[in-house]
């Protein structure tokens, strides 16, 4: 897995293009605090995580500031 980067539209942006892929969200520990993965738009999906736009409440409590991926 490559990694870590923070989780910032730049950081997204520069390292992730739009094809499938498997991630892992982390707090400031390093601590893995969610796994998923993209069938279609990587890219697009770790923006769904970003702190403005996440749905799930767990993952804003936890303060996830970055992740690692694979394509």
């Amino acid at each position: 897995m490559k990694g870590p980067c923070i989780l910032a539209m730049f950081q997204i942006d520069s390292n992730i293009s739009a094809e499938a892929g498997i991630y892992i969200l982390v707090n400031a520990n390093n601590n893995a605090i969610y796994v998923g993965r993209s069938d279609s738009n990587l890219n697009t999906r770790l923006k769904d995580h970003l702190l403005q736009n996440e749905a799930n409440i767990c993952i804003k409590r936890c303060e996830v500031n970055a992740f690692y991926y694979m394509k």
